[in-house]
């Protein structure tokens, strides 16, 4: 059988050239060594790629700022009223005692709240108070020389009462018997042995007797009601004299507080209410203070310090105690220190702005967003490779680790957010 040509109006002619028969055949460019290294690489590179996506993992992180502060909080020395700085004993860096007298301020407000008065109110105060105090152990002295000329007449009259009972006691004694022996002497001049002078001589003694005995109990009475009376001055005296000494002693304290509280409008002391060491000091002698400005702050002595970050509401609904931190210190660049890995301790309850947690929390993108405080454990108080110790008020920026997925998720979550609102709609 002949094969005939295929009607050349019905293909184009480079198609009926293409089948037509050859004298030579194709042209095969067989790969060189390169090429093959090439794709190898490519497949290679192909590979790895499909690893990272499978087995690769990120952690999505927020960026935040912060300052260093001490475990347990700066303490904040500042001014109690308005007034101008007269003394300050310490140095920034300085490290202070509990109670230890850190600033001297004077009020340094016009008119009658002026140096000057207060001083001469205060002098005159003193006066009143010294001449009070005077007066008081007047009376003291008064009332412990009556009390004794009181308690030495008592004893007085007790003794006299003790001597008369005992005279009583022998008069009494004796008028028994001189009643006895006049009895006898009835019978004896009954029987006639004996006169009626005799008898009567017997009765005239045994009467003075018996007036004796009653002149001796009118006596006895009268030391009683002595005694009653001395005794009754007595406590009157003690009365008067506490009520005296009350008196003058509310006076002299009242006085005394005048005076303290004049001397304290004039110099205020401004003391360490706690152990620990001077920072941020800003009171210079000769400066006018506000009440309320800051002085100083105090860092306490024993506490440790944690990085305090202040995290936006949108950063903050995942952030829990236990979170990874990424910290760099503004004083250690972390070029050459690196980051530090840190543990997130605690996150406040409730929201604060901006503005009220200072300035170590603004960035211009948080202005209107609150902020949550997050207090985070540093992985120790120095940087490696750094003499230098952090201190408190440093501030830190860091990156909070949330939650880590590999990255094929987090490339097919967009696709999964939106099958499973499908699949809730």
């Amino acid at each position: 059988m002949s094969s005939t040509p295929p009607d050349s109006s019905l293909f184009r002619a480079e198609a009926v050239a293409a089948r037509a028969p050859r004298q030579v055949g194709d042209v095969v460019l067989w790969p060189g060594a390169s090429s093959r290294w090439l794709a190898l690489l490519a497949w290679a590179l192909l590979l790895s790629l499909a690893a990272l996506l499978v087995f690769g993992q990120y952690a999505r992180r927020s960026t935040v700022n912060g300052v260093l502060l001490p475990a347990a909080g700066l303490i904040r020395l500042a001014a109690p009223q308005a007034g101008t700085v007269i003394e300050s004993q310490v140095r920034e860096g300085q490290v202070v005692q509990a109670g230890q007298l850190l600033f001297v301020l004077s009020d340094d407000r016009g008119g009658p709240g002026d140096e000057a008065w207060q001083r001469q109110v205060a002098e005159r105060i003193a006066t009143r108070k010294a001449s009070l105090e005077a007066d008081l152990r007047r009376v003291e002295l008064a009332e412990r020389l009556e009390s004794g000329q009181l308690a030495r007449r008592i004893d007085t009259l007790k003794a006299e009462q003790a001597q008369a009972q005992r005279q009583l006691m022998l008069l009494r004694q004796r008028a028994q018997g001189a009643d006895e022996a006049t009895q006898r002497y009835q019978s004896l001049f009954r029987q006639g042995f004996v006169s009626r002078d005799e008898l009567l001589a017997r009765e005239t003694q045994q009467s003075e007797l018996q007036g004796q005995v009653q002149a001796l109990q009118r006596d006895l009475l009268a030391l009683e009601r002595q005694l009653l009376e001395a005794r009754r001055e007595a406590d009157t005296q003690k009365t008067r004299s506490a009520i005296q000494r009350g008196e003058l002693d509310r006076e002299a304290q009242q006085a005394g507080r005048e005076y303290t509280e004049i001397e304290a409008r004039r110099r205020v002391q401004v003391s360490a209410p706690a152990a620990g060491r001077i920072s941020q000091l800003r009171a210079e002698v000769g400066q006018s203070v506000e009440a309320g400005r800051q002085l100083a702050q105090l860092v306490p002595g024993d506490s440790a310090l944690v990085a305090r970050l202040y995290v936006p509401s949108s950063a903050a609904g995942f952030v829990r105690p236990g979170m990874p931190v990424l910290l760099r210190y503004d004083a250690f660049p972390y070029q050459k220190y690196g980051q530090h890995r840190g543990e997130v301790l605690s996150v406040s309850g409730a929201a604060a702005t901006p503005a009220e947690l200072g300035e170590a929390a603004w960035r211009p993108e948080w202005a209107a967003e609150p902020l949550f405080a997050v207090t985070v454990k540093l992985p120790a108080q120095t940087v490696e490779g750094a003499a230098l110790p952090l201190q408190a008020g440093m501030r830190v920026e860091a990156d909070l680790l949330h939650e880590s997925r590999r990255l094929y998720e987090w490339m097919l979550e967009p696709l999964l957010g939106v099958k499973e609102r499908m699949r809730t709609e």
